[in-house]
C-alpha cells in the first residue's frame, strides 16, 4: 500500500489506555490533559508506525462486519 495512502489511527484500545492514563486524569487543568493526550498518541502511532501494526481501513473493517 502506498504510504500516502495509509490510513493511521490507533486501535481502540490504544485510545481507551490513553484516555484513561493516570497521566491524563491527574493533570492539573483541561489544557495540560489534552497536551499529554497528545502526546502519548504520537508515541502511540510512532510506535504502530515502526512495527506496521495499524487497525485495518475503515472500510475493510465495515466491510468485513
Amino acid at each position: 500500500m502506498d504510504v500516502r495512502r495509509r490510513e493511521i489511527r490507533l486501535w481502540d484500545s490504544q485510545w481507551v489506555a490513553i484516555v484513561n492514563s493516570p497521566r491524563v486524569l491527574g493533570a492539573d487543568d483541561a489544557e495540560e490533559a489534552v497536551a499529554i493526550a497528545v502526546r502519548m498518541t504520537e508515541e502511540a502511532m510512532a510506535l504502530n508506525f515502526k512495527d506496521g501494526a495499524f487497525p485495518p481501513p475503515r472500510q475493510a473493517a465495515e466491510d468485513n462486519s
